[in-house]
């Protein structure tokens, strides 16, 4: 698959070549990335780019800021809830999920797969 751009067609012939067909594949929505177990995991493309800007521990209307997204409800579905339930992010004060002071910040697994293996 190309690195950008559309994946490449496909092509079947029957034996004779007196017909043809052309598979166009589409875009994948999700990523696979390895997990430090060695497998691999479903990362979306919303989930890779909270990923790659959650430096430090940030709240919800920081990271939102870098992303440049303004909608709570859609950063939560798409972004946060994902991360948060494949265990590639975490909160900082998990007991008060709600709190004005929470934060969140990389997993040792979210780190792997972006490549940081500094921790912090």
């Amino acid at each position: 698959m190309k690195k950008n751009g559309s994946p490449p067609p496909e092509f079947e012939f029957d034996d004779d070549h007196s017909f043809f067909l052309v598979r166009l594949p589409v875009h994948p929505k999700e990523k696979l990335a390895l997990s430090p177990q060695g497998t691999f995991i479903k990362v979306t493309g919303e989930v890779a780019r909270l990923l790659a800007v959650l430096s430090v521990p940030m709240k919800r209307t920081e990271i939102q800021n870098l992303l440049g997204l303004k909608h709570e409800d859609h950063f939560r579905e798409a972004y946060l809830t994902p991360a948060l339930t494949a265990e590639l992010v975490e909160m900082t004060i998990p007991n008060k999920p709600t709190s004005r002071l929470q934060k969140y910040r990389l997993t040792a697994k979210g780190k792997t797969l972006i490549g940081n293996r500094n921790p912090r």
